[in-house]
């Protein structure tokens, strides 16, 4: 029979693996928002017939006018990306500084290219998943 301290510390770490597993869920969902407003981002810059290559650097990327109806738009759209990729690393990075990843070793601003970026981010959630899983099947 086990003393009432091995239990107290045995809860302990199944709370522990659960509130990890629970907040790598979160940053994946936060992550697939991401993906999601990335690839929004670049098909609104390409229907406006401009060229989104890096989309984690805006000194890069100019507008070919900005006066056009929705330059603004698009350049508001890219720096809401910016920052909500940044904000997303810096709160990962935080809560568990030991996580790797492609995304993570980027880091930002990047001047990579939109293909490198977008496919940095699905293997970005899928580390996330992963992590997460691990945690939940602990115990």
């Amino acid at each position: 029979m086990k003393s009432e301290k091995e239990v107290d510390e045995a809860i302990e770490k199944i709370k522990l693996a659960g509130a990890r597993g629970f907040l790598l869920s979160h940053f994946e969902a936060r992550a697939i928002d991401l993906q999601q407003t990335l690839e929004e981002t670049w098909h609104h810059w390409n229907n406006a017939g401009e060229k989104l290559i890096h989309p984690l650097d805006a000194r890069l990327d100019k507008l070919t006018s900005y006066s056009a109806d929705g330059a603004m738009k698009l350049l508001d759209e890219r720096r809401d990306f910016m920052v909500l990729y940044s904000q997303h690393l810096n709160f990962l990075k935080l809560e568990f500084p030991e996580f790797a990843s492609p995304v993570i070793e980027a880091g930002y601003p990047s001047d990579n290219e939109y293909p490198r970026v977008l496919a940095n981010l699905k293997t970005h959630i899928e580390t996330l998943r992963e992590q997460s899983q691990r945690e939940w099947d602990k115990y």
